[in-house]
C-alpha cells in the first residue's frame, strides 16, 4: 500500500497512476481543493483530508495506519524544511509497526516550510 498525499491532484494522480501501473496498492489523501473528484476514479482507496491542519493529517495518518492489512509495506514521510521518515525503508505491517508509527505521527508538527522535492526524492527512493 502506497498512500499519495494530493493524489487527486494533477502531479498526485500522475504519480498515483504510474504506482497502480507497476502494480502497487494505492490510498489517496487529498482535501480536492484543488483536485478533481473524479481523479479518485477506480481501484483506488480514497481519504478526505486537508493535511495543511496537522490535526487532521495526524487523523488521516492515523486512519490509514489503523487500516492496513497485514504484511503491507509502508512509510511514512514527514517534511517541512527538513525531510524525516518514520524509517530508513519500508516497514512491513504488524502490530509492532504500527505502535511505532503511530508514535511517530503524534510527534509530527507543522513546521511551516513545504520541502516537497526532498519528501518525494525520499519517497521514491523506498519503491
Amino acid at each position: 500500500m502506497i498512500v499519495v498525499t494530493g493524489g487527486a491532484g494533477f502531479i498526485g494522480s500522475a504519480v498515483v497512476q504510474v504506482l497502480a501501473e507497476q502494480g502497487h496498492k494505492v490510498r489517496i489523501v487529498d482535501d480536492l481543493s484543488k483536485g478533481q473528484a473524479e481523479q479518485k476514479a477506480g481501484d483506488h482507496e480514497f481519504v478526505l483530508a486537508d493535511l495543511r491542519d496537522a490535526e487532521q493529517a495526524k487523523r488521516a495518518l492515523k486512519f490509514v495506519l489503523n487500516n492496513l492489512s497485514e504484511g503491507d509495506l509502508f512509510n511514512i514521510v514527514a517534511y517541512d524544511s527538513v525531510v524525516e521518515s518514520f524509517a530508513p525503508e519500508l516497514q512491513r505491517y504488524d502490530n509492532d509497526s504500527r505502535k511505532k508509527a503511530l508514535g511517530f505521527v503524534e510527534g509530527i508538527y507543522a513546521g511551516g516550510s513545504t520541502n516537497i522535492d526532498g519528501a518525494l526524492a525520499t519517497a521514491f527512493k523506498m519503491i
